[in-house]
């Protein structure tokens, strides 16, 4: 009777985590093979910030799910729920063994992440150390520092010094968003689509005059702008 409830148990387990397994295949299948990112920007949008993390795992989810189960998807059997047990602590005895320890609290947060909402992240994680400025008033002397050096580095002509202070703009910026309680890759994402609208207005407004963007002025196409955003566009 006990080696059968244990055998139960061990068959419940396995059906516990063919789900699972489902499940994260069927989250893959929705991301597709080249839309990772969208899908995370999507699930950004809808579960904020700690669904993106996990999109962004789903193969090392899988991979340990295989790793840690191997009577169910390897070829070793057990006869009782212990057995499995001790097993399951001699793997993850192993992977510990293996596994590098992260060398910075900035390490948890996924290199492959975009870069907007990386350096949001990053500058979160450090936050709550307490490396952070107090207030949004501070971030806005902050951005005027960096916008001066910008300028400057425009003026030396040194295109990767203006890389290097525009990055420096950007980064800024993301914590201003934060310090405001606005996600900047929202913002940006808002911003994308406004332009996109208003641009659209342009062609179809230049169409209805039998002009196209190539025998437009930028003065004809500043005024279709302005239209469009009088249109609430």
């Amino acid at each position: 009777m006990k080696k059968e409830r244990g055998i139960t148990l061990i068959a419940l387990i396995a059906t516990i985590i063919v789900l699972l397994i489902l499940a994260s295949v069927s989250i893959a299948m929705l991301i597709g093979e080249n839309g990772i990112l969208t899908q995370a920007k999507r699930a950004k949008e809808e579960t904020k910030e700690a669904e993106i993390e996990e999109l962004t795992q789903i193969k090392g989810i899988n991979e340990k799910l295989i790793r840690r189960h191997p009577h169910v998807f390897k070829d070793e059997h057990y006869e009782t729920a212990e057995e499995v047990k001790v097993r399951w602590d001699k793997i993850k005895e192993e992977e510990n063994k293996n596994k590098k320890m992260p060398e910075s609290v900035l390490d948890k947060v996924p290199r492959n992440m975009p870069s907007l909402l990386q350096a949001e992240k990053l500058q979160k994680k450090a936050s709550k150390y307490g490396f952070d400025w107090d207030n949004a008033e501070q971030v806005f002397d902050k951005l005027q520092e960096e916008l001066n050096e910008l300028k400057e580095a425009y003026l030396e002509q040194d295109k990767e010094h203006i890389s290097e202070e525009l990055g420096d703009v950007i980064f800024v910026l993301s914590r201003l968003a934060s310090h405001l309680d606005i996600s900047a890759d929202e913002s940006l994402r808002k911003v994308n689509n406004k332009f996109r609208l208003r641009f659209s207005y342009i062609e179809k407004a230049l169409k209805n005059e039998n002009k196209s963007l190539d025998d437009a002025t930028i003065d004809e196409m500043e005024a279709k702008w302005q239209e469009a955003k009088s249109k609430g566009l």
